[in-house]
């Protein structure tokens, strides 16, 4: 899977602001810092569906940027934001788990009119954009 380094800041009087060093144009704010990575995993998704992808550089490239380094010396700091783009293809896979963990996904999917591959595959997607606390998956330099 393919990340791409976002610079967060935020000001005392405004929400959380990211940027991305490899994705030109590409922006997003946030309100609560625990929704900072799901905000960005959204932009970068948007901005970049049925485009080129631009190459995702190493930390160690985007810690030599100059403009990089002032803001980190300004207090921001730097999170890895999957690239989730969706292709409209689907593929089948088989699982295997506890039977009460499968009468209980179901349950839940059953109770939001979803089938139990869509529950799964959002339960997965909010996994995977990080539907916990954001800075504890920040990169401190």
């Amino acid at each position: 899977m393919t990340h791409y380094i976002g610079v967060v800041g935020k000001d005392s009087d405004s929400a959380y602001g990211i940027w991305f060093p490899d994705v030109p144009r590409c922006h997003s704010a946030a309100d609560e810092d625990e929704d900072i990575l799901a905000m960005a995993t959204e932009a970068l998704m948007v901005h970049l569906e049925g485009e080129e992808l631009p190459r995702a550089r190493p930390l160690e490239e985007i810690l030599q940027l100059e403009e990089v380094r002032e803001d980190l010396a300004q207090g921001d700091f730097l999170i890895a934001v999957p690239l989730l783009l969706a292709d409209g293809r689907t593929k089948r896979v088989s699982i295997t788990g506890e039977a009460h963990m499968i009468h209980a996904i179901d349950d839940a999917a059953r109770q939001r009119g979803i089938t139990r591959s869509a529950f799964l595959m959002q339960a997965a997607r909010n996994e995977i954009v990080g539907r916990t606390r954001t800075k504890q998956g920040a990169v401190h330099v």
